[in-house]
């Protein structure tokens, strides 16, 4: 954690007169002279004390406060995913070193997990899931007999509390990937199978390949199969009220909530190209309502799993807020701007970025739970906050410093 430097002790000002040296020399001297100097230091330890509640930090722009913690994660490129009591830091520099450095609600170093001694580190895929970070790496296998050396995939997945292994899975013969839904997947011979946060594998329904868009939410696989079909493991294909199955030309999972076991889809469908916006429970296929979503524009992020609020009532992702009982976009329509919305409070208020010209614009989002969006400068080269932790936190990144900053 940074701090800022100590205060010095008050200086005494003057000298001492002469009398006061003589009846001091003479054991003179009541009881309120003796305790000067302890009231004089009582006032130094004050004034040191008020100095290093001082936290180095910097702007942000409202309506977010002071910093109350921040701490240097160093230089290289960074992602951070924010949690309700843990921020994960996937730090990598030129290539040479990588580590994984989580803090928690407090700003305090939580665990680390160094991926340096990695041959190509920059290479390792690490994706931070509900309750887990998982790292996919490779492990060379000596030869033994008969055998040939070979070399073999190994998932691990370490505790977003404490990173101790939660389990690790060897894969000897497939090559498992990070599905942009937010799942660890591999396919063989009889489909496609996903690895749960607990190392547990589960296959799913169809022996299709992974050709379009799927996950694993709440421990069900979905996906979308090139009949242009949603389907869940629990409840078969999706039914699209207003939407006649044999209309639809294309799906797309927008986004995949995690906490809300939400789907985020956009169905395309009849010769005009139409699209319709649903939300659908992953667990069965239900969809639950369908929301409109005007100019919305697809802005190639890293993953399609959407960012909740601490309490999980609440999702944002690209354009789109979410709800348990609705969801809307913002931004994009025709003489509007892109939204790009990277955070939610257990409020619903979700704050992100305004795009311009395919840059940052420097402005500042915010958009009140059911209210219209509001738009501010930002201090020159704020960023928007990269999500929000319990006790309404916002953690923000600027260069090598990590901040958490009250929301006011």
């Amino acid at each position: 954690m940074t701090i800022g430097p100590a205060g010095r002790s008050t200086s005494l000002i003057g000298a001492l007169t002469v009398s006061m040296l003589a009846f001091t020399a003479c054991g003179g001297g009541d009881d309120g002279d003796a305790s000067a100097p302890e009231a004089e230091d009582s006032s130094a330890a004050t004034s040191t004390e008020a100095a290093e509640a001082v936290v180095a930090s910097f702007p942000v722009g409202e309506p977010f406060g002071e910093a109350v913690w921040s701490v240097d994660v160093g230089e290289g490129e960074k992602t951070v995913t924010v949690r309700p009591d843990r921020v994960v830091v996937d730090r990598s520099l030129l290539g040479v070193s990588r580590a994984i450095q989580v803090y928690t609600l407090e700003g305090e170093e939580a665990w680390t997990h160094d991926l340096s001694d990695h041959e190509y580190p920059e290479a390792v895929s690490v994706a931070t899931f509900r309750e887990t970070v998982a790292v996919l790496t490779e492990r060379e296998i000596e030869a033994s007999g008969l055998d040939e050396a070979r070399t073999v995939a190994v998932l691990t997945l370490l505790s977003l509390e404490d990173g101790s292994v939660v389990a690790e899975v060897e894969f000897p013969e497939e090559n498992p990937l990070f599905s942009d839904h937010g799942a660890v997947f591999f396919t063989d011979d009889d489909g496609v199978s996903y690895v749960t946060e607990d190392g547990e594998i589960v296959k799913r329904g169809d022996d299709g390949f992974a050709d379009g868009d799927h996950g694993l939410v709440h421990g069900t696989p979905f996906w979308a199969d090139r009949s242009h079909d949603l389907h869940t493991q629990a409840g078969g294909a999706s039914e699209f009220p207003g939407v006649d199955r044999s209309d639809i030309i294309g799906m797309d999972v927008l986004a995949a909530d995690h906490e809300q076991g939400l789907l985020a889809v956009q169905v395309t469908h009849d010769r005009s190209f139409d699209f319709t916006y649903h939300a659908v429970e992953a667990a069965t296929g239900e969809v639950l309502y369908e929301f409109d979503c005007p100019g919305y524009t697809h802005t190639q992020g890293e993953t399609d799993v959407a960012s909740n609020s601490p309490n999980g009532q609440y999702a944002v992702h690209e354009s789109i807020w979410i709800s348990a009982t609705g969801a809307q976009c913002f931004g994009g329509e025709d003489g509007q701007r892109t939204v790009e919305l990277q955070a939610v409070d257990d409020d619903g208020n979700a704050y992100g970025m305004v795009e311009g010209d395919g840059l940052e614009s420097g402005e500042l989002v915010t958009i009140p739970a059911g209210g219209e969006p509001e738009v501010s400068a930002l201090p020159d080269g704020a960023p928007a906050p990269s999500g929000i932790m319990n006790g309404g936190i916002a953690v923000h990144l600027s260069g090598t410093m990590l901040t958490g900053n009250p929301i006011l």
